[in-house]
Parts: C-alpha cells; structure tokens; sequence
C-alpha cells in the first residue's frame, strides 16, 4: 500500500512538472515569436556598431596596434554574422601582426582565424594554419589555445568525414589534443568545464553533464553570446536523454539570445523548428526554418547550408502538404459564400419586386425606388469586389480566416441595412410621405456614409493583415516626406491607395472604382508618392507589394 502511495504521488509531482515546464516552453515560444517579427532591429545594432568601427579604422593617424585592436573588434563584431567579413578581418590581423612584429600577436591571431574556419568547414585551411604555428613558440595561454584548436578542427573532422578510416585517424588527434588540455587546464577553466561536459554527455552520464553545464552558466549572463551557446549545449544533452520538452526549452532560451544579440550564425533556430516540426506545429516550423535559412544566407557558410538542408526539406515538405489542406478549407468555404451571395441575390430580386409593386401605387415614387434599385446594385458590385479579392487572397498565404468572417460579417451588414433602408421606404410611401423619399433619394448623405463605414473597415482588415504596413511603406519615403498621419486615423487617401497595391490591386481605374476617385486622381497620388521615394521610382511600388512578406 505504502509502495503504491509513493508510485501515485511521484506520479503527481512529474505530471504537475510537466504542466509547468509545457507552460514555461509557451511563454518562451511567444517571446521568441514577437522578436522574431522584429529581428532586424537587432541586426542593425549589430551593423551600425560594426559602421562605427570602420570609421574610426579609416582614420589615418591611428598606429598599428590600434588598427589591430578596432581591428580585432571588428572580426569579433562578423564572428557571428557574416563568416566573409570576419576571414577579411582577421586575415587583416593577421597582418598588422607581423607589421608589429608581435609573435604572440600573431600567434594568436592566427589561433582565432584557425577555430573559426574549423567551425565553418573550410578544414584545409584550418589545418594549414596550425602546420604553420611551431608549438615551442606559443606561450602557455596560446599553447591551451593551439591544443584547443586542434582538439575542435580535428573534432570537426571526425564528426563530418565521409571516410570511416580518415575519420577515426582524426579522431585519435583530437583525443590525444583533448588529452594534453586535461592535464594543463585548471579545475575550474571552462575549456576543461566544455570537455568534461561533452565526455559525460557522450558517455550518456545526463545528471553530470547538466551539473557541469549549471556550473558554466553560473559564470555567465543571460542573453550573452556565451549563455546562448550553453543552452544550446544544455539542449543536446535533453536531446540525448530523450526530454523533448526540456530541449525545446533550452533551445528556446538559445534562440532567443541569439536573437537579441543579432546573430546569425545560430544552430538553436533550425534545431528549434526540428522540434517544432516533430511537435506538430508545422507553421512555426516553416516560419522558423525560412528564418533560419536567411540567417544561413546572411551568414553565408557553406556547411551551414548543408546543415540546414535536409530539415529545411522535410518541414517544406510538410508545409505544402498542410498548405493544401488549407486550400481544400478555403475552397469549401468559398462554396459556402457563393451561397450566401446567391441567398443575398434572392433578397435584393425580393426587394425589387416589392419596389415594383409599390411603383404602381404612385407614379411620384418611381425615382425614389430607381434609385433603391441603384444602390442595390451598387451593392452588389461592392459585394461581388469583395468577393472576388477574397478569390484572389485566398492563392496567397497571407489569407487568414478572421478576413473571411468580417467579409461575411459585412455582407451581413449590409443586407441588415438595405433592409432596414427598404422598411423605411415602405413605411414612409404607405403613409403618403412620398416627397421624402423622393428628397432622401436626392440626398447623397447615405452614401457618403457608407463609404466611410467602407474606408473604415477597409482600414482596419488591412491593418490586421499587415499591421507594420505604415511603418514600413515609411521606410520606402525620404525622411523628409514620411506621412504623418492625424488622430484617430489608421489611412489616409494616399496610404489606401497603396494598400489595394500591396493587395495586388494595382490599375489605377479599378484603384478610383474602389475608393470612388478619377483615375486621373489615382493617378496623381502615385506619381506624387513616388517622387518621395528614397529608392528607384521603377521600383517603388514593386517594394511596396512586399512589404509584409517574411523575409524579415
């Protein structure tokens, strides 16, 4: 009984971890999902602090140790970012180094070029750099450096060949380097820390390779380039063990870091949308897959993109699968709105038979239900425009379902009012009051607004779609002629103008149709928009139709 109490309750206490690790895991997903609609803030902090530098390198009067520290900065600033730019910099280090005539200087610049070319796959030339440092030269902080770099090109070399032989040839350096680091590092150094917790780890020996990875992260901060790569380590070894969740986690918190640092060189994201994709969630997964292979572009390292290939492959894969179920939804749904607008075509035939039969009561009421006739039409083409951008959204992925519902949602609306708009009619001819009706029908109040309630809705389920858009659209104005826009408003004339642009909409007689504008109005705002632009006017407007696509 005792046994089957303490089964029960350790049964209570993993469930109840789960729970709140599974919660910890959504919180995170959502932080990483709102910094990745905004990423490129961080890579552009990156990139003016790397402008910085190279301005302060181009100064003349600079000696050369300076220009090989702002140098050094610069190289430590494209490490993570772009693999080209950081190879140019430190060969440029490499030599004002022997300018200087500083071995240690050199020595060690050479160490750092050689392990990040080992980390990007150019092995040969990782190797070739290390034949060239003589070992007796190196003092002993360069020579734990050069058995480090030998233990990781030679790693690198066994994990990747194809030769099962070569393989185990480099494996037996590594070792034998990996070997020489345990017996002149320090308990407490981090590089003994890293060896120790991939040998337990590959030993499968989970709670001493997290009890090591805890004593790492302790010494370091989070969202620092160190505490992501940590996290990441930390998620391999819950991926060894099996722990989905905690791995998700971990990589989640990897992610993130990476993200706010403005790296691009980050193995947590295409890991994460692996974990996504096994998870189910196929649209997290493509999205971050898709960010992770223009990370790999900005980055643009050849073994990355071979990293990266064969999951981009299977969630891209899935994805259309899932994509053309979506479609199979949409289409049925589209069914059911030809439904409805033929239910909506009944009652608009409905009315206008009623109209008919109260023309005949009175002669004087004819213009009154001519132009109820008209707005009914007017209507219908309104309705049959909507309908057919809701055909045209829904080839595109960015159709989602509440743009639907409010479609139907304003159908709904306007039938209520042309209906409420009839009743009154009637109610008005029956009691005699022709001349009103006859004056309402004069008026051009109604319409004025109903197109104000259109530019509104407009407005809003546009901004839904795209909420950046303004910011954005801004981004393509020179500073000086950014549209401002006033209180209470989400458009203006010239903003909507290139919204129904961004939809696909782009002749300026259907643009004028739809906002109820000449042509030659239409016409004008676009010429004056793009004489704003600080880019080409030749491709103003071919920008303007992807802004809010996810590339960023």
């Amino acid at each position: 009984m005792t046994k089957q109490l303490i089964s029960l309750i350790l049964f209570f206490v993993n469930f109840s971890i789960t729970i709140a690790e599974n919660h910890t895991n959504d919180s995170l997903i959502l932080v990483y999902d709102q910094l990745l609609e905004n990423y490129e803030t961080q890579i552009n902090k990156r990139q003016q602090r790397i402008d910085s530098l190279e301005r302060i390198s181009v100064k003349k009067n600079l000696s050369l140790i300076e220009q090989y520290n702002h140098n050094l900065q610069l190289y430590k600033e494209f490490r993570p970012y772009i693999s080209d730019s950081a190879i140019y910099y430190q060969k440029k280090s490499i030599s004002l180094a022997e300018k200087i005539g500083d071995k240690n200087l050199l020595s060690d610049s050479k160490l750092q070029l050689s392990f990040f070319l080992a980390s990007i796959g150019l092995y040969k030339e990782s190797v070739d750099i290390l034949n060239e440092i003589q070992e007796a030269d190196l003092t002993p902080s360069l020579l734990i450096d050069y058995y480090n770099g030998m233990r990781h090109t030679y790693g690198e070399l066994s994990f990747y060949g194809k030769d099962a032989d070569l393989s185990n040839r480099y494996r037996q350096v590594s070792n034998t380097y990996t070997d020489k680091l345990r017996n002149m590092l320090q308990k407490e150094d981090d590089n003994l820390l890293d060896i120790r917790e991939s040998d337990y780890r590959n030993n499968r020996d989970f709670k001493m390779s997290l009890e090591i990875n805890d004593l790492r992260l302790k010494s370091t901060t989070e969202n620092s380039q160190k505490y992501a790569l940590l996290a990441f380590l930390r998620s391999l070894t819950y991926k060894e063990s099996g722990d989905i969740h905690s791995q998700q986690k971990w990589l989640l918190k990897s992610a993130i870091a990476d993200l706010k640092l403005g790296i691009t060189d980050n193995a947590s994201s295409w890991e994460l949308a692996n974990i996504m994709f096994k998870m189910g969630d196929i649209i997290r997964a493509h999205r971050y897959i898709n960010y992770s292979v223009n990370n790999s572009n900005i980055f643009n390292a050849r073994l990355r993109f071979t990293q990266i290939a064969e999951v981009q492959s299977i969630i891209n894969n899935a994805y259309m699968i899932d994509k053309a179920e979506q479609e199979k939804k949409l289409r049925t749904l589209l069914i059911f709105i030809s439904i409805l607008s033929f239910l909506l075509l009944a009652s608009v035939v409905s009315i206008l038979l009623q109209n008919r039969r109260i023309s005949k009561a009175n002669a004087r009421t004819l213009k009154a239900n001519d132009e109820l006739n008209r707005l009914n039409r007017e209507l219908n083409r309104i309705n049959d425009e909507i309908s057919n951008t809701n055909a045209e959204l829904s080839e595109s992925n960015q159709v989602k379902e509440e743009y639907i519902g409010h479609f139907l949602s304003l159908c709904s609306l306007y039938i209520d009012k042309m209906d409420a708009y009839r009743k009154t009619i009637r109610k008005k001819l029956l009691n005699g009051q022709q001349i009103e009706v006859i004056e309402e029908a004069k008026s051009s109040d109604f319409m004025d607004n109903e197109l104000k309630d259109f530019y509104r809705n407009f407005d809003r389920s546009f901004l839904q779609l795209y909420p950046d858009f303004v910011h954005e659209f801004n981004n393509l104005l020179l500073d000086e002629e950014k549209i401002l826009l006033k209180k209470d408003e989400l458009l203006n004339t010239e903003l909507r103008i290139f919204a129904l642009i961004r939809l696909g909409i782009d002749n300026s007689a259907k643009i004028a149709e739809l906002l109820h504008y000449s042509a030659n109005t239409i016409y004008n705002y676009r010429a004056k928009i793009k004489n704003k632009a600080r880019i080409s006017r030749n491709d103003f407007e071919t920008r303007v139709k992807k802004i809010g696509t996810f590339t960023k």
